[in-house]
């Protein structure tokens, strides 16, 4: 809701102005701070539940594919000694930071290379998303 009232400015010209109620303002405000908020959340890289991110470290031991390019799986040996087997996310092979072909696997397989893998759980398993080299520490 407005209200005109009229304003006599600094050269003595009248002028009519407008003011938003109270209760105008306090909607905006309220929407301009869960606007930020939102903001804020999605901008965060904070996930949960299915999309929840999680790393394993070791060395491949196995990597399957039926093509040059894409994997479907590798097993990952574990310092511990445990086997663990990731489906292969076609974003693992197109990732632009270090794409990692099923060819570019195999070499780290056979070197012995230690490598990270990035992964989630879904309903059919762990899904690794990305595959990096491990940095020793």
């Amino acid at each position: 809701m407005r209200r005109n009232r009229e304003r006599v400015c600094h050269n003595g010209i009248r002028a009519e102005t407008t003011r938003r109620s109270k209760g105008w303002t306090a909607l905006w405000r309220g929407a301009l701070g869960a606007a930020a908020l939102l903001l804020l959340a999605g901008c965060s890289d904070l996930r949960t539940g299915a999309d929840a991110l999680h790393e394993s470290r070791g060395v491949l031991v196995d990597v399957q594919s039926r093509e040059i390019q894409n994997a479907q799986s590798v097993t990952l040996r574990e310092p511990s000694g445990a086997l663990r087997t990731f489906q292969v996310s076609a974003d693992v092979a197109s990732n632009p930071d270090h794409p990692n072909t099923a060819s570019h696997l195999r070499q780290h397989m056979l070197a012995g290379d230690p490598v990270v893998v990035v992964y989630r759980e879904s309903g059919e398993g762990a899904v690794a998303v990305r595959i990096l080299d491990d940095t020793p520490s």
